[in-house]
């Protein structure tokens, strides 16, 4: 693979960091979203966020349905750090009433036992209707959570990149990541905040304060959305990759 690169008109690389692994110059050009696709809804209100939500084939429970959301895409795995979540929400929901979570992404086989022993501490805690695991959704129903979130947590204790804040972003949501993959180049106070990679005590600590005011979550989620738009847009990704090959055939 070295010997490929070496010999390589022009390398891409999604980041910096992942940039700062390779022993050759590259290019450096953030993946996309789709604005389009993944965008708020007409009128959508800090009100309306906790109006019932529509998933097909999937039971929310009528306890959920009434609260803030707070939301965790992806696969559920230790290396998403689904379970450092988990902690942090057993300890720290109670206090917030009007919140809930969920969790949506496939769990695979290999990981079974490890979403049996977090489903058995949420249930333990007596948070089975607030903290709820909606499984492998499809397109269009990830985009009805995104849009029904109030705040999107990316726990990752390791990440390529990392879409799924993006695509919260995009929603007009704010968001809460770890310092994997590309997040501290995305993320700061303006659309969200970070925890400590890896630790719970971070992670709960952060969250106390964002939920304690969700019109500040609101603001966040605003501006966040137009940082995705003006900076982060799949057609501003496709634009630097075509400049590249126009630079590489001249």
């Amino acid at each position: 693979l070295a010997a490929l690169l070496r010999n390589c008109d022009a390398v891409i690389a999604t980041s910096e960091r992942s940039a700062g692994f390779l022993d050759c110059p590259a290019e450096v050009i953030y993946h996309g979203v789709d604005v389009n696709h993944y965008s708020p809804l007409d009128g959508d209100c800090l009100a309306t966020l906790r109006q019932p939500v529509d998933l097909p084939g999937v039971v929310v429970s009528s306890k959920l349905q009434g609260l803030y959301w707070i939301g965790a895409f992806g696969r559920v795995r230790a290396s998403k750090g689904t379970d450092l979540l988990v902690e942090a929400l057993i300890k720290v929901v109670p206090e917030f009433p009007d919140f809930g979570a969920v969790f949506t992404g496939l769990c695979q086989a290999k990981d079974m036992a490890f979403f049996e022993i977090m489903q058995k501490k949420i249930s333990a805690a007596g948070l089975g209707e607030r903290i709820v695991f909606l499984g492998d959704l499809n397109r269009e129903q990830v985009l009805a959570c995104y849009r029904r979130i109030l705040l999107c947590v990316a726990a990752s204790r390791t990440e390529g990149f990392g879409l799924t804040p993006l695509e919260a972003m995009a929603c007009g949501r704010a968001v809460l990541v770890s310092g994997a993959g590309i997040w501290p180049q995305v993320v700061d106070d303006e659309v969200g905040s970070s925890f400590e990679t890896g630790s719970t005590d971070s992670l709960i600590i952060v969250l106390r304060r964002l939920l304690a005011d969700p019109d500040l979550l609101w603001s966040m989620g605003k501006r966040g959305r137009q940082r995705m738009v003006e900076q982060y847009s799949l057609e501003r990704e496709a634009s630097k990759i075509n400049a590249l090959y126009r630079r590489l055939m001249s």
